[in-house]
């Protein structure tokens, strides 16, 4: 008995012994062990955790963040504070928009018109600034110009040719746009095309005309629409347009009868003289591009050749007919280097008229006469002039005649250069001009051949006589 006694007494002991070789273990988090022996946790054991610490890195970013959350909750307050939109429920309500008209100027009241124009509030002085008054002198009067917004001292507030008062008052158009109405045409373009306002596709009716002759009569026409306008803006004053031309042609604005030209056979006389005096300066100018280009200017359009001839035009040319619609416009066409094509409309032949190298040959060369004529009366005269200051030096008190002047052979040492730098020379030949003198030395003749003079002379004369005249 007391041996098997002592046997259960050992088991306990070994039983204990194996569960300590074989402790147990019990995962309660990962990473974390409690070790624990029989009857409970052994005196001595402990729970092991990893050792980990933050890095200096993850301490930064950790600050960063809070940060950045601190100044969005501050952001988000503040922006809470300063909303003053309306609730979101009265905004689903649909809101009727009140559209207000403001006024053209930048000034509220008449007070305010004079002080931004006049510089001051009050009015001292009124033919310039009172209401009634016109300083700018455009046919509106400073409270119309406050009404609508115009400048009271510019006649023209859309720099568009027309004067402001003439666009409202006459041809009904808006004098703050150059270009008031849907036609592809500015307002200046327009109203000198005679195109109506109300309906730009044509032309103004008799009637209409006729209307607008009696506005011009009430509120007369200012600049500068007098100045831009030039022979329409008669034309528009008055009364009577029983000759009104029944020509008709297309424009940019479409196809209709031309106004404001008369068929007076006169009149279309002095226009085909104007389209063949265009043409001719622009054949001349041709030659000289030539002469100096080698060859025509290749181009295709009036706008084009107008750019390439500028430079030698003797003087300002206007490249538009007269009545500048079709028919009635230039054309010119590039051939070749030699040669090219200009055509225009006449009104007394009822015909295209063509006009090629050849005629700008012919021209220029007839252009080049003129021009060494006019050359040459010009010497003359100098040598006349220069012969009297002579004479008005060297005649004596004493002397019986009148005039004195040099022989033939002293005339270059006994007028150049005191009286004139030197003596001239014709300018094609070289030769010298002819002078003859009398044998008292009283008369003189200085005469000059002429290339292309008037019918029935040969040339130009001075002599101590007042005039000087063709022979």
């Amino acid at each position: 008995m007391q041996e098997a006694n002592a046997q259960n007494n050992q088991k306990p002991e070994a039983a204990a012994s194996s569960i300590d070789e074989q402790s147990l273990i019990f995962t309660t988090m990962p990473d974390y062990k409690i070790v624990v022996g029989q009857g409970g946790v052994k005196p001595g054991a402990s729970i092991h955790m990893p050792n980990r610490k933050l890095s200096r890195v993850g301490l930064w970013l950790l600050a960063i963040v809070t940060i950045i959350v601190a100044i969005a909750v501050i952001g988000y307050v503040v922006i809470s504070l300063l909303n003053t939109e309306e609730p979101a429920e009265e905004l689903r309500t649909p809101a009727v928009i009140e559209q207000k008209t403001e006024t053209p100027l930048a000034t509220a009241s008449y007070s305010d018109f004079l002080v931004k124009y006049f510089g001051s509030e009050e009015c001292k002085y009124i033919n310039v600034c009172g209401q009634d008054a016109d300083p700018d002198a455009d046919g509106a009067s400073n409270q119309a110009e406050f009404e609508k917004g115009y400048d009271p001292n510019n006649a023209d507030s859309d720099l568009d040719g027309l004067a402001d008062g003439d666009e409202q008052n006459i041809f009904e158009l808006d004098p703050l746009k150059p270009k008031s109405t849907i036609s592809n045409l500015k307002d200046l373009e327009l109203v000198k095309g005679f195109y109506s306002s109300k309906q730009p596709d044509r032309q103004w009716t008799q009637e209409e005309m006729v209307d607008i002759s009696g506005r011009i009569a009430k509120f007369g026409f200012h600049n500068p629409s007098l100045k831009t306008l030039e022979d329409a803006a008669s034309i528009y004053s008055k009364a009577e347009f029983a000759k009104v031309t029944s020509i008709t042609g297309t424009s940019t604005a479409g196809t209709g009868t031309v106004l404001g030209l008369t068929t007076d056979p006169e009149d279309q006389l002095n226009r085909d003289t104007q389209r063949l005096s265009t043409i001719s300066k622009l054949g001349i100018a041709l030659e000289k591009y030539k002469a100096k280009i080698g060859g025509y200017p290749e181009v295709f359009s009036m706008a084009e050749l107008n750019e390439e001839l500028k430079p030698f035009f003797e003087v300002a040319t206007n490249i538009k007919d007269p009545v500048n619609v079709k028919p009635y416009v230039y054309d010119y066409k590039y051939v070749h280097p030699n040669d090219f094509l200009m055509s225009y409309f006449s009104e007394t032949q009822n015909l295209l008229i063509k006009y090629t190298s050849k005629n700008a040959v012919r021209d220029y060369q007839s252009e080049d006469k003129k021009s060494a004529d006019e050359q040459r009366k010009r010497d003359v005269e100098a040598i006349k002039t220069a012969l009297l200051l002579y004479s008005a030096a060297n005649v004596s008190a004493q002397s019986r005649t009148l005039n004195i002047f040099p022989s033939a052979e002293k005339l270059k040492e006994e007028i150049s250069p005191k009286y004139l730098g030197a003596i001239p020379r014709d300018p094609k030949t070289g030769k010298d001009y002819e002078y003859k003198v009398t044998s008292k030395l009283d008369k003189f003749t200085v005469k000059a051949l002429l290339d292309d003079p008037p019918s029935g002379y040969t040339g130009f004369f001075c002599n101590q006589e007042d005039e000087c005249d063709y022979y």
